[in-house]
């Protein structure tokens, strides 16, 4: 709590990332302090995971309570086309992109995050 009021103090952003396997009520008295609340929706540390399907309720807790705190969601793991497309519906902000989504051989970046866009708008 002192480091991201610490930081705030200083004019930048503060964020945090929350793991999959914690609760959104352990973090609820931080989340005023926040700039940025990032999601792992996989084990952090591996590349190439599949979507962790119960921090799905996790980012939606989260998206309802972004408009009361003020702070913008992001998601970081297995950000896969679909999970993309579903995830902002539901009132995410912004993806990290990774393997699931950006680093495919053979492909520009730009064809790939031209084709995730039109998914998310589709």
């Amino acid at each position: 709590m002192k480091t991201l009021a610490h930081i705030k103090e200083m004019g930048a952003e503060a964020g945090i990332a929350v793991n999959p396997d914690t609760s959104v009520s352990s973090i609820s008295e931080i989340l005023n302090l926040c700039d940025y609340v990032m999601v792992m929706t996989v084990n952090p540390g591996f590349a190439g995971q599949g979507f962790i399907d119960f921090t799905r309720k996790k980012v939606c807790q989260l998206a309802e309570l972004k408009e009361q705190y003020g702070y913008r969601l992001m998601i970081d793991g297995h950000c896969s086309p679909d999970v993309i497309q579903d995830l902002s519906s539901i009132g995410t902000d912004g993806f990290i992109l990774g393997t699931s989504a950006l680093f495919r051989k053979g492909r520009s970046y730009v064809d790939i995050i031209k084709e995730l866009r039109e998914g998310e708008t589709a």
